[in-house]
């Protein structure tokens, strides 16, 4: 509410999920091998247990390095030189995913707290999706599904939802992509109610595709019984005895 930049952040986290669980599993697996090779180099008397190996491994491979816990034979000395050269050049990756994303959401950080703003606002004032869509579509006159500059302020204006000049402005240039100065309202709608829209799509598209297998439905049986007529038909066909 107070820093809602933070919102950046998390989106940037939210858009680097699908690739950090594959950097995680490759995180663990080098600590599993890493920490069973310095368990068996290593005497009882300077890693006692497993756990012991698996903390020195991973504070190494996040180059905290307590110095609590530290080889002293020759081959755990190597297990460990080559465990933190590579977790070095692996850690770069999940970092520079996470980095990546955090600059684009950067770049478009103006886009990306404005529509936050209107969810807000339209969730305050106790707007849904229905009704904006029926309001956008009220002040459209044509009826070609799109809304000039002047439509669209006065709109939200009127709707007195608290929604600032440059917010509505930024909305409405993210929206008209290709500087036509109209804006397709159902591209505002997605960018605005994501989920809602994409549910309102599935719930349009699941009613469609009931009607029309009820449709095939009855075509089927309709050709079913057409089928039947005509086996019975030619089944009542009398053969003229030949003389």
């Amino acid at each position: 509410r107070y820093f809602e930049t933070i919102r950046l952040l998390i989106d940037a986290f939210r858009k680097s999920l699908d690739a950090l669980p594959v950097l995680m599993y490759t995180m663990a697996l080098m600590v599993v091998l890493s920490s069973t090779a310095l368990y068996l180099l290593e005497s009882r008397t300077n890693i006692p247990s497993i756990q012991y190996s698996i903390w020195l491994c991973a504070v190494t491979m996040t180059t905290v390095g307590y110095g609590d816990v530290v080889p002293k034979s020759l081959g755990g000395y190597i297990v460990a030189s080559i465990l933190t050269i590579a977790s070095v050049l692996f850690l770069a990756m999940p970092v520079g995913i996470i980095g990546r994303e955090f600059t684009i959401c950067w770049q478009g950080r103006d886009e990306l707290l404005s529509v936050t703003r209107a969810q807000k606002a339209f969730l305050k004032w106790g707007y849904a999706v229905e009704d904006v869509r029926s309001l956008l579509e009220y002040v459209d006159d044509d009826g070609d599904g799109l809304l000039d500059f002047s439509e669209f302020l006065g709109l939200f204006t009127e709707m007195r939802i608290g929604l600032r000049a440059d917010t509505m402005t930024t909305l409405f240039k993210m929206c008209d992509s290709d500087q036509t100065g109209h804006i397709d309202y159902t591209e505002f709608l997605q960018h605005v109610f994501p989920m809602e829209t994409i549910e309102e799509t599935r719930r349009r598209v699941s009613k469609k595709y009931r009607e029309s297998g009820r449709k095939v439905s009855v075509a089927l049986k309709r050709m079913n019984t057409a089928q039947d007529l005509h086996t019975i038909s030619e089944s009542q066909i009398v053969p003229i005895p030949s003389s």
